[in-house]
């Protein structure tokens, strides 16, 4: 099986998209860190972790934001600040493992941060 189904015709329907509450195998996440510079993984897996470097007179915006669109998606986010530096940990909702969610999560706060920079 390939994750299409086969109609009655023979023809083959497309896999059924991945839901982004459904537990990662281990190569998607591999693939899903490569989209996603700078992230790492941590505790052993259960969380995504990245440290930004951010000028002091924008930490709390960037704080700010983060939270923000954390909260906005219904997902926890864990922020350590030190100086100018800003760790972010997105910890997965789920006990079996990351999702799609963080990931999506991870890309928005990049998104933000490069906004940031070109300005």
């Amino acid at each position: 099986m390939n994750g299409s189904a086969t109609h009655a015709k023979g023809e083959t329907a497309p896999a059924k998209p991945v839901h982004i509450d459904e537990q990662l195998k281990a190569e998607r996440i591999q693939s899903l860190l490569r989209q996603v510079p700078g992230w790492v993984l941590a505790r052993h897996g259960a969380a995504l972790k990245r440290r930004y470097s951010v000028p002091e007179h924008n930490t709390y915006g960037f704080v700010g934001f983060v939270g923000a669109t954390a909260v906005g998606r219904g997902m926890p986010v864990e922020l350590l600040l030190r100086g100018d530096k800003v760790t972010v940990f997105l910890p997965t909702r789920f006990p079996g493992g990351l999702t799609a969610a963080e990931f999506d999560l991870a890309k928005a706060i990049d998104d933000r941060d490069e906004q940031d920079e070109q300005q």
